[in-house]
């Protein structure tokens, strides 16, 4: 597998996660141990099992976590999508306005003050 394709399926991942299609579930102690085992023997961890990253340091910790499925239909998350497009749509419709009245207000006041 290429590395586009596993940073876009990465970000796709987070994608879930951020909209809440999957929630992370922390590994006991045990799994941890497991997993990193396996990681030291050059064993592949299940699919839906993702490794922690120190922030700081962009380095692997042995610590893992699993993605929990939010278990929505396919219809659930579209609508779900769908509500979260009319309420970006409607913030672009605030700012727009918002910036609408400051440019009649500052028209407003121009005139005002040509005419003194």
């Amino acid at each position: 597998m290429s590395n586009r394709a596993k940073d876009v399926r990465q970000e796709l991942f987070d994608k879930q996660v951020e909209y809440g299609f999957l929630t992370i579930v922390d590994c006991t102690d045990q799994e941890n141990a497991e997993y990193a085992n396996r990681k030291k023997n050059g064993e592949a961890l299940p699919e839906n099992v993702r490794q922690y990253k120190e922030t700081r340091t962009d380095r692997y910790v042995d610590k893992f976590y699993y993605l929990k499925d939010a278990r929505l239909s396919d219809a659930e998350k579209h609508e779900y999508l769908r509500y979260m497009e009319l309420d970006r749509l409607n913030t672009i419709e605030n700012i727009l306005l918002f910036f609408v009245i400051l440019s009649v207000i500052s028209i407003i006041l121009s005139l005002i003050s040509l005419a003194f």
